[in-house]
């Protein structure tokens, strides 16, 4: 198998090149287009039955409600520094991702930067049964 490599080695490096040089020229194809562009596309509302609908933000509050904020590295998956961008973007309870719908939770990925993170670890199911436990108290 080596030896074949060793022989076809200059086919191989022009197929590369001419791949490369192919995409380049889509690429510049592409951004010449009238279509292409820094502006803002606005959220579709039509999806076909099957798909997720489009992220929206969840509930968000300036401040904690009714005193201190929960502590948020109590549900799996959330270390220091995500608890505080969650602050940051206004989630401070439990209770606020306990009601997140699928939509929620995308919408709170793509401003973390980490897309299927909150499904994966389940901090929504977590939440929930957080909030029962501190309701319980």
């Amino acid at each position: 198998m080596i030896w074949l490599v060793a022989e076809i080695w200059i086919y191989l490096l022009a197929a590369f090149a001419l791949g490369v040089g192919a995409g380049w020229a889509a690429g510049a194809a592409r951004r010449a287009s009238p279509e292409f562009g820094d502006r803002p596309v606005a959220p579709s509302t039509d999806f076909r039955p099957g798909e997720a609908p489009p992220a929206q933000a969840p509930r968000l509050l300036d401040l904690p409600e009714n005193g201190p904020a929960d502590d948020l590295t109590q549900i799996i998956g959330v270390s220091e520094a995500t608890a505080q961008n969650l602050q940051a973007l206004g989630v401070f309870h439990f209770s606020q991702i306990a009601g997140w719908s699928d939509a929620h939770a995308r919408w709170i990925e793509s401003q973390i930067g980490e897309p299927g993170r909150v499904n994966r670890e389940r901090w929504i199911e977590q939440a929930r049964g957080l909030c029962e436990t501190t309701s319980a108290h």
